[in-house]
């Protein structure tokens, strides 16, 4: 019998916004915003004095401030974020180097050697809590679980400042009420077209049979429904692809294809975060990519070489959204009358400092 892991999902509560919140006291208490100060600006994070307006992340700024008039409105301190990122990671890691950073902001750990239990998983994370908060300021949210499905889904329901478990064995049950779309992948549309069927349950995404699981989702459908299961083997992947560097983000609401001015603050807010784990690791990128997935779930991706090895998030910028750019011209050319769900942003055929340089392209 295969011995049942410990997972844990560690997720800090609006990370960006609780930072600027720590470092400028007198945004404490207040609704606050990380985003282009402009009204063609996207949220990308917000304290949660604005989520009680109805503010999330994603969401076009003109549209935060109307719910929220007294909305202030914060740029990013990607140098702020990072320090507290690695001073947290280095609290991680007195306990195991099995970690997999998922953001700045979470990451999941497997414990299972310190941790053989989800109630010792439980103990050691409530520890973690209180290391975060005494070297940081900050609160982080913790799942634990078996596997890394359940533990984040937990993680994001204790939400704020929450710790919830999820017994061995149990974690069938723990989904079963659950809406649907708390499985990863299912968005508003395929949500819809489940509620046609009369699924709005995991447990009753769970209850499929093969045939209409396979009717449903194609060959997606029997690894779906495994998943409503409580089955989720996905090792913990602690080591970095050494040749790239990712970050991206699920939007909240759908993006239009025409919203450049969207796509181009989520990107810019993605290549920030991408430039600082370059410049935390010594490495430069000569390649960047984007990452897109659609509202039909399919995944497109875009790439751009760069004349010159760089960890300018300016240039790591501006090549994403060339990329972005040369994929929504494509779409419209095709006719296809898309939606944005994902965006992400890559940098490749990474290099070291030593390599010889030469003029940028975005110079």
């Amino acid at each position: 019998m295969q011995q049942t892991r410990t997972i844990l999902h560690g997720d800090l509560d609006a990370f960006y916004a609780s930072v600027a919140q720590r470092d400028h006291t007198e945004l404490r208490g207040k609704p606050v915003a990380i985003a282009f100060s402009s009204r063609r600006g996207v949220v990308a994070s917000c304290s949660y004095e604005a989520r009680a307006f109805g503010v999330r992340s994603a969401m076009p700024l003109f549209i935060a401030q109307e719910l929220c008039p007294d909305l202030i409105v914060q740029p990013s301190e990607f140098d702020a974020y990072h320090a507290a990122s690695a001073a947290i990671h280095a609290i991680f890691r007195t306990a195991t180097d099995q970690i997999e950073p998922i953001a700045l902001d979470e990451a999941f750990l497997d414990v299972t050697p310190v941790a053989p239990s989800i109630t010792a998983g439980a103990e050691l994370a409530g520890r973690f809590k209180q290391q975060v908060r005494d070297r940081t300021a900050l609160t982080i949210s913790f799942g634990v679980a078996s596997n890394k499905l359940c533990a984040k889904i937990a993680s994001g329901l204790g939400k704020p400042d929450g710790l919830l478990t999820v017994a061995a064995g149990g974690e069938a049950a723990f989904l079963a009420p659950l809406p649907v779309g708390k499985i990863w992948g299912i968005g508003p549309k395929t949500n819809a077209r489940l509620a046609e069927a009369g699924i709005t349950t995991i447990g009753q995404l769970a209850a499929l049979d093969d045939a209409q699981a396979a009717t449903l989702f194609g060959r997606w459908g029997q690894e779906l429904r495994a998943m409503a299961q409580g089955i989720d083997t996905r090792p913990i992947v602690s080591e970095r692809d050494s040749k790239s560097v990712s970050n991206e983000t699920t939007l909240d609401a759908d993006l239009r294809l025409t919203d450049i001015a969207g796509a181009a603050a989520i990107l810019n807010e993605l290549a920030e975060a991408v430039a600082a784990n370059l410049v935390a690791d010594g490495l430069l990128t000569k390649c960047v990519g984007v990452k897109v997935r659609s509202s039909d779930f399919q995944i497109y991706g875009r790439q751009w070489t760069l004349l010159a090895p760089t960890a300018s998030s300016t240039v790591i910028y501006k090549a994403a959204l060339a990329c972005y750019r040369r994929w929504v011209g494509e779409m419209q050319a095709a006719g296809k009358p898309l939606r944005v769900r994902l965006l992400g942003v890559k940098a490749a055929a990474l290099v070291t400092h030593d390599t010889p340089h030469q003029l940028s392209l975005f110079r």
